[in-house]
């Protein structure tokens, strides 16, 4: 039988399944945010473990918020493509992904990565195959134009991320490594991961 950590080692979406092997929960990061009473799963946390999270940027490292209306360095972007409102999106990722708000985490992506699955069997595959509340940093924001991008370690597996900013507002977009995943269907992850142990019945 596949452990959930072996089997969630380089996805985000199943990362969140219990970790990796070498996972460091007190490890220092420019973020880093746990949760402290995970609840059942696919719950929302409670205002008091609502996670207040920094971004840092660039090559600096620096952790904490830019100010409203800046751009970053690079090529010029679209009205509104500033780097404070591309870490603004990181921030409700990390959040989404901590409380476990698959909803939430959805809503933030690409018009095209929305399109692989619906919103109620996303939320439906991650309550049955994920667990909110691991640690997760998000480092070495980029922007350049209509494209950012992120470095995101979620407990110990580290992922880059793109940020497309499309129809007026910075989105997020899953992995290649997801979009194949998903578009083999949540009733055949389900069943596959129910028959692996990887997820709930």
């Amino acid at each position: 039988m596949r452990s959930r950590a072996g089997v969630a080692c380089g996805l985000l979406l199943l990362v969140l399944a219990g970790g990796c092997a070498g996972a460091r929960p007190g490890a220092d990061a420019v973020s880093e945010y746990a949760v402290g009473s995970r609840g059942a799963p696919g719950s929302a946390p409670s205002a008091s473990a609502a996670p207040s999270v920094a971004v840092a940027s660039g090559a600096s490292g620096v952790s904490g918020t830019a100010a409203s209306g800046t751009e970053a360095s690079g090529t010029a972007g679209p009205v509104g493509a500033t780097e404070a409102a591309a870490r603004a999106l990181v921030r409700g990722v990390v959040s989404t992904l901590i409380g476990g708000d698959w909803a939430g985490y959805r809503r933030l992506w690409s018009a095209g990565d929305r399109e692989l699955v619906s919103e109620p069997d996303i939320v439906r595959y991650l309550a049955a195959c994920s667990t909110p509340g691991l640690p997760v940093e998000a480092s070495e924001l980029r922007v350049s134009g209509s494209i950012g991008v992120v470095r995101l370690d979620v407990a110990g597996t580290v992922e880059t991320h793109r940020l497309l900013f499309e129809d007026g507002r910075w989105r997020w977009r899953i992995s290649d490594t997801e979009r194949r995943r998903l578009a083999r269907g949540v009733d055949t992850l389900l069943a596959e991961g129910t028959a692996d142990g990887t997820c709930r019945p």
